[in-house]
């Protein structure tokens, strides 16, 4: 995923957070906690505390500060829905949290963040902005 594919014009879009019955998204549990995930947060030093891991809180900021820049919609993640990715709760978000996870946290690709699509299922729809 690159930075230009987060441009993604002015659609509408489904909640991001629980996948609907439309989405595709098999309800299977998860495999367990993201440890890729995680381990990328906090090898990313965070702004606000510098020589120190970034937060949960903090991630989920600047995933919604980017989107934002590209696409002047906001997006309702927090750092409650980063530790759900993290617990394994959540295991194949929206592709625009995906894609900008992986620039924020220096990912080639979505596996390199422990971000696996299970066969025969598609990823949740991006989220419902804000605005």
């Amino acid at each position: 995923m690159q930075w230009t594919d987060l441009k993604y014009g002015d659609r509408v879009h489904a909640s991001c957070h629980e996948p609907s019955k439309s989405s595709g998204a098999t309800p299977e549990p998860p495999a367990g906690a993201n440890h890729l995930l995680t381990a990328a947060r906090m090898r990313t030093v965070s702004r606000s505390a510098p020589g120190r891991p970034m937060s949960r809180s903090e991630l989920a900021q600047r995933v919604a500060e980017l989107l934002y820049a590209v696409s002047t919609k906001r997006y309702p993640i927090t750092g409650h829905y980063i530790a759900k990715l993290e617990r394994g709760a959540v295991w194949w978000p929206c592709e625009e949290y995906r894609a900008a996870l992986c620039l924020i946290l220096g990912a080639r690709d979505d596996s390199e963040l422990g971000f696996r699509s299970r066969r025969g299922c598609r990823p949740a729809p991006p989220p419902e902005p804000l605005d």
